[in-house]
This record gives structure tokens, C-alpha cells and sequence, in this order.
């Protein structure tokens, strides 16, 4: 067998390393003495106590290559890091992984979740008050973490302890189909952007950890708060991240709701408002031209087109609209005071708006796209407007303008294609 670790030596720590080595005079000499610590740092817990003489060099061969395979693509994935951060993250996956993240299958190996520290734009509607229990000191930080964990269960289930944190999405149409909405008592509705935010870090007073670097350095602080990624599982299944809550808080853990879905939601969850928000109001008109506008883009990115196909589909319901109006117009013999005739006439005034444009909105819509990352925006077109996130009086003209482009005008634009 190769000699595999050597061509890690100086990117990974000196403790990593010698144990790599320890290992390997171990798989090529039988008689070669592993001490107690080395075992326990390359077979940890059950696997280790079911470890016989026998097979011991079966094992280490197989945890070698583990070892080796993942220190590359950990590397690899953590090639912005300092040298001593790449160290102490590779030492945490190889020798700790308390989180409960990685799992190894044959050689290789695959992530149930993966909570790894990055910067994200986040967006949300502007929510009701919050209400997060303060996390006092714990008997460890893992203890800690698994708290920390629950609070954002209870808070995504609604539950009886009544934790309110704060939803964000990493997806924009996530929060524009479904929480962007006008109460039917107000004129207008806040959208909130949080730029280059930390996701997936705990943060201790001043300092800014990820939740390995926390697990694994036990420091204590009088106060923590975090923002957590709960939609970064694999395959982005919601079954796996209810698989890894319960590896990682019990079996006996409260998973979360069915009709609450984490995942398809890219939700962070935040215990606070962490840096400075962008806020931007929208009334009526500005946010059903907003709606207009993001699905146009979203469909061109989608099909690699200029949107003519799309615009055409919502010209001929404009079309059929005014039609409609005349039709009943002239039933009435020319009163347009009736009730159904100002809801019609309301809606060909916003449809033809849309079409026509207006500079004021483009540049209020333009300001919120510079912070989308296109490639990453995804909607779940089986959606439909039973999903969107009712208040008790919600504005019914947006919301069936969102159910019209969501689940008609997409579906019906992209069939063309």
C-alpha cells in the first residue's frame, strides 16, 4: 500500500499526520505496537470496542484510505482557510465529528447534513415580535449546540415553548411566493435583506465560530447567539435532515412537522437581527410588478431565453381580461360601478403596467436582483397557492397574482418551449 499521507505532510496538523503514520506501520507490520490513544483516535466508540485482534489490520487499512480520500477533498473544500483553520477542520472530521455531519460508506464517505461556516445574502418578510430563550451556560458546548438545534426545531414546528426566532431564505422567490404578502389593513409590506451574512456560526461575545470550532475548543461565554443553515442536507431531502437530527439529538427527539419543509425553504434561522438589514417597502402596485418582473428573469435564466414566450402568455390574458371587461360592460349597458367590474378593471390596470413598465419600480426591482444569485434561486413549481403563508386578511389580489404566474404562466410558458 501507498504511502498516501506523505502527500499531506505540512497541510494538515502534526497530530493528524503522525497518527496517519502510526497507522500506516501499523498496516504494513503486524507487531507494530498501536497505543491506546492511536486506536481510539482511528476507531472511535462501538467501533472500537468491536475491534478483534485479528482483523485490527483489515480496519486500519480501510480507516488509512477513509483518511487519506477525505483529508484531499477537505482540502480541496477548505482551500480559503488559513493553514491552522484547514488543520483544525480536518482534525474535527477525522477525529471528532460530534455534529454527527459525516458518514463513511466503504472507502468514501457522505454528509447527512453539512453545517460548514460560509457567507450567504438572506432574505424574509418582515415578521411579528420574536421571542428566544436565553441560552445559559451548558454542562459542555456540545450540550450547547444540541440546544441550540432544538430552539430552531421549535421554532420551524411552532411549538409550545413558543421560541420565535428569525426566518430567513437564502432563496428570494422562496420568500416573494410565499411570506411577501399585504395585509388587507395595511398599504405596504417590508421585505428584509441581510447581505454577506455568516451562516452556520455561533456567535461567543465578539468572536465568530463555526459550530466545529465551538464543539471542539470548549470556550465558554456569557452570551450565545448563532444562524444556522437548516436547509443544507443530502440531496436536499427532507428525510435526511430528519435522519440527522436524530443521530445527532437522540432517537427520542421531536422531529419537525411535515407541513413544515426547512429544506425546500432554504431557511437560516438567526436567535437575532446579526448586522445592519436592507429594507424595502412595497405597496400593491410595486410588489405585483416585482412579481412580474422576477419570474420573467426567473423563466429566461431557467430556459436560456429572452422571455418573449412568456411575455406573449401574459399579453394574451391581458387580452382576454379587457375582452372580458367589455363583455360584461356592455351586459350592464355601460355601468362599470358594479363591484366584479372594479375587481376586473383593478386587475387589467396592474397587468398592463406590467407590460408597459415604469422606471420608479424597475429601479426599486433592480436594486433588490443585484443581490440575487440567479443560479441558485429555486422554486418549487409544484407549488401552489395553498403554501403561501396566510395572515388572517391577506391582500386576495396578490395572492392570486402569484398563484397566476406560479402555477399558470410558468407551467404554461415553459410547455411552448
Amino acid at each position: 500500500m501507498q504511502k498516501l499521507h506523505l502527500d499531506y505532510k505540512g497541510e494538515i496538523s502534526v497530530v493528524a499526520f503522525e497518527i496517519l503514520e502510526k497507522m500506516y506501520l501499523g498496516i504494513k507490520d503486524d507487531s507494530y505496537h498501536l497505543d491506546e490513544e492511536i486506536m481510539s483516535k482511528a476507531f472511535k466508540g462501538k467501533e472500537l470496542s468491536n475491534i478483534q485482534k485479528c482483523d485490527t489490520n483489515l480496519k486500519l487499512k480501510i480507516a488509512y484510505q477513509r483518511y487519506c480520500i477525505l483529508i484531499k477533498e477537505l482540502l480541496n473544500e477548505y482551500s480559503e482557510l488559513s493553514e491552522d483553520e484547514k488543520g483544525k477542520i480536518i482534525d474535527y472530521y477525522l477525529f471528532d465529528n460530534r455534529l454527527e455531519e459525516l458518514y463513511y460508506l466503504g472507502l468514501g464517505h457522505y454528509y447527512n447534513a453539512k453545517f460548514k461556516k460560509s457567507q450567504a445574502v438572506l432574505f424574509r418578510s418582515n415578521g411579528g415580535d420574536r421571542n428566544t430563550p436565553v441560552i445559559h451556560g451548558m454542562s459542555s458546548n456540545l450540550e450547547t449546540v444540541k440546544l441550540i438545534f432544538n430552539q430552531c426545531r421549535e421554532h420551524i414546528n411552532k411549538g409550545k415553548d413558543k421560541v420565535r426566532l428569525y426566518s430567513y431564505s437564502k432563496c428570494f422567490g422562496i420568500v416573494l411566493f410565499k411570506y411577501l404578502s399585504i395585509e388587507q389593513d395595511k398599504d405596504s409590506v417590508e421585505l428584509r435583506i441581510l447581505p454577506n451574512q455568516n451562516i452556520n456560526v455561533i456567535y461567543n461575545n465578539d468572536t465568530v465560530m463555526s459550530l466545529q470550532q465551538f464543539i471542539m475548543d470548549e470556550y465558554k461565554a456569557s452570551k450565545t447567539d448563532y444562524c444556522i443553515d437548516m436547509s443544507s442536507v443530502r440531496s436536499g431531502k427532507r428525510d435526511n435532515l430528519a435522519v440527522w437530527m436524530k443521530n445527532f439529538l437522540g432517537e427520542r427527539s421531536i422531529e419537525i412537522q411535515k407541513i413544515h419543509s426547512p429544506v425546500s425553504d432554504q431557511e437560516v434561522v438567526a436567535s437575532r437581527i446579526l448586522n445592519q438589514e436592507i429594507s424595502n417597502s412595497f405597496n400593491e402596485e410595486e410588489l405585483i410588478y416585482l412579481l412580474y418582473r422576477y419570474y420573467k428573469k426567473y423563466y429566461e435564466v431557467r430556459n436560456n431565453d429572452n422571455g418573449d414566450k412568456f411575455r406573449h402568455e401574459f399579453e394574451k390574458v391581458t387580452t382576454y381580461l379587457n375582452e372580458e371587461f367589455e363583455k360584461q360592460l356592455s351586459d350592464n349597458h355601460g355601468e362599470n360601478n358594479t363591484q366584479q367590474l372594479k375587481i376586473l378593471k383593478a386587475y387589467i390596470e396592474r397587468f398592463k403596467l406590467c407590460l408597459g413598465g415604469n422606471e420608479a419600480h424597475d429601479k426599486k426591482v433592480d436594486l433588490i436582483f443585484n443581490f440575487i444569485d440567479w443560479s441558485k434561486e429555486n422554486l418549487n413549481l409544484e407549488k401552489d397557492t395553498e403554501s403561501i403563508y396566510k395572515f388572517e386578511f391577506t391582500n386576495s389580489m396578490i395572492t392570486n397574482f402569484k398563484g397566476f404566474l406560479h402555477n399558470y404562466l410558468m407551467k404554461v410558458s415553459e410547455d411552448l418551449w
